[in-house]
């Protein structure tokens, strides 16, 4: 497990796989953690094809590496639309291929998994989640990876936020299409088979203050620590992803949703 700082800054990786872990790594640490306003003109409204029908928003070209981002129970917001935003913008500039910056060649997908709504307290934020079926829609984030892959994308990642985050560690488990995945503050063991994500690359981040008991607490962090082996990285990021798949961040003084930057209802 690795402890972070706000002054400390993980650098940025070349590798496709290994720079969608890279910004999640960085982003907490940024000193300007988002833009003052949101400029999500570059999103535009897609469907998806899955047992639902999830709808969503799609940023960059098809047959691009793409990123899945999965938002957490505040629904397809202002916050889960920055997110977006701010992952496809810093992925934008991290990429290299052979020395040569690549720009504007990472796909982001958000699908809205309330389906168009969008709460505003915590009350109707929890009917919603405790509405859904976390099962199903793992295997519809699966279908997602599944589509990005037929139109051509040659990698596809997962980063979620809370509840996000622990469909994230389902749909990376649940997917061969899915190389990657990282986890904001969210972890529901039920959902993913630990040999289902041992061999891939696989990021979590929790707050040393976050009191959500058997989800995002620090027994939880400790406990997929353990499932993940505790594999550890050095300070200076160089390892080769092939050898080091697990990272496993906490933050000090930090709650659950330290991500957030819009007001908790």
């Amino acid at each position: 497990m690795h402890t972070q700082s706000p002054s400390t800054r993980q650098p940025m990786s070349p590798n496709i796989i290994r720079a969608i872990l890279a910004v999640a790594a960085a982003a907490y640490a940024e000193a300007d953690m988002y833009m003052d306003a949101l400029r999500d003109a570059e999103f535009r409204e897609v469907s998806f094809l899955t047992q639902s029908n999830l709808k969503g928003l799609k940023r960059g070209h098809t047959g691009q590496p793409a990123v899945i981002l999965l938002h957490d129970q505040w629904g397809l917001g202002a916050q889960a639309r920055d997110h977006a935003e701010h992952l496809g913008q810093r992925l934008d500039h991290a990429v290299t291929l052979n020395g040569k910056a690549m720009k504007n060649e990472i796909t982001v997908v958000v699908p809205d998994l309330f389906h168009g709504k969008v709460p505003t307290t915590s009350a109707e934020a929890k009917a919603l989640m405790e509405g859904l079926d976390f099962p199903a829609l793992v295997k519809e984030i699966a279908a997602i990876a599944a589509q990005l892959r037929g139109e051509g994308a040659p990698s596809v990642g997962v980063i979620g936020f809370s509840m996000g985050g622990a469909l994230a560690l389902g749909a990376l488990g649940a997917s061969d299409d899915i190389k990657c995945g990282v986890t904001f503050y969210g972890v529901d063991f039920a959902l993913f088979d630990p040999a289902a994500i041992d061999h891939k690359a696989v990021q979590a981040h929790f707050g040393s203050d976050d009191m959500m008991e058997g989800f995002s607490d620090a027994p939880t962090m400790t406990k997929l620590d353990n499932i993940l082996d505790g594999k550890r990285h050095d300070n200076a990021g160089e390892e080769i992803i092939g050898k080091l798949h697990h990272r496993v961040w906490t933050y000090s003084g930090s709650g659950h949703g330290f991500m957030n930057n819009f007001p908790v209802r």
